[in-house]
């Protein structure tokens, strides 16, 4: 099994995480990973949740720009793939991190559990929350 490069900087950008000291020390700027984002999202294609993962790690390490362009790979993720709700909530938990507003992270939360439905009609990334899945 032929592993890619991308696969390798977004593993070694969430074990120097998982090992760091501090959160200066999860993230560099010159990681290789932060240069291919947004335009990088295949492995968001596999696990929609990275994107808010990535989000934190580069804000707990002081690095602004790079959460932001973890924030736009997974907002380019649920436009590209509309029907698929765990893009959709991802993409909402990216934005609620970056503003840090403590509704829009409970909103977060609610599209999380319950799909688009709880982002309610129109409101997801691109315009997209059709659908009904939640109480």
């Amino acid at each position: 099994m032929r592993v890619a490069v991308d696969e390798l900087l977004l593993a070694d950008v969430l074990l120097r995480d998982a090992q760091a000291a501090g959160d200066q020390e999860a993230a560099d700027p010159g990681d290789g990973l932060w240069a291919i984002l947004p335009d990088w999202i295949r492995p968001l294609c596999y696990e929609p949740g990275l994107g808010p993962e990535l989000v934190r790690i580069a804000l707990r390490a002081g690095l602004p720009e790079q959460a932001g362009r973890a924030a736009e790979a997974s907002r380019l993720l649920a436009v590209r793939s509309p029907r698929l709700a765990s893009a959709q909530a991802a993409a909402v938990h990216v934005d609620a991190l970056l503003s840090g507003s403590p509704g829009g992270l409970r909103r977060a939360g609610g599209a999380v559990a319950f799909g688009p439905a709880s982002l309610g009609p129109g409101r997801g990334p691109g315009g997209h929350g059709e659908g009904h899945r939640g109480p």
